[in-house]
C-alpha cells in the first residue's frame, strides 16, 4: 500500500457496526469522491476494485473501497440487501466528510451495483452500475 493509501475504520448506518475500508486520496484537492463496491463472493481486496479506485486518484477522485459488513463477519449478505444499503450509506457519509462540497459518486460491479442503485434515492449520490 502506498503513501496515497490508508486503511480507515468507519461506522454504518442503522445498526451501528464498525466497517474496514482503504481510501485512495488524489495528489491534489479532490474533484469528487468516489464509493467502488463489489460482487458477492468478493471484498474490498479485489482486484479490479483496487485498479479502479486507483484510477479514480490518479483522476484526482477520493476513492473508498471497503468491505460490507457480512465479509469480516464471514457471514452472508442479507437477502434484501438492506444491510449493505446501511454499509454503503456509512461509507457515503465517510466519503462526504472527507472529500468535503466535491460531488459524490457511487459505483458496483454485480450486487454492488444492486446496493448502489438502492441507495441512489440520496439527491446527493450519482451511481453507476455494471
Amino acid at each position: 500500500m502506498d503513501e496515497s493509501q490508508e486503511e480507515i475504520q468507519f461506522s454504518s448506518t442503522g445498526p451501528s457496526r464498525e466497517l474496514r475500508g482503504i481510501v485512495h486520496r488524489p495528489a491534489d484537492r479532490p474533484r469528487a469522491g468516489l464509493v467502488v463496491t463489489y460482487g458477492r463472493s468478493n471484498d474490498m481486496r479485489n482486484v479490479f476494485v483496487r485498479r479502479i479506485a486507483e484510477a479514480a486518484a490518479a483522476w484526482g477522485l477520493f476513492a473508498l473501497r471497503f468491505n460490507f459488513r457480512y465479509v469480516d463477519e464471514k457471514s452472508a449478505a442479507s437477502r434484501d440487501l438492506c444491510i449493505e444499503e446501511d454499509d454503503l450509506r456509512g461509507a457515503i457519509r465517510f466519503l462526504r466528510n472527507a472529500a468535503g462540497a466535491a460531488p459524490l459518486f457511487v459505483a458496483g460491479k454485480s450486487m454492488g451495483a444492486r446496493v448502489c442503485a438502492r441507495a441512489s434515492s440520496d439527491p446527493d449520490v450519482h451511481t453507476t452500475s455494471s
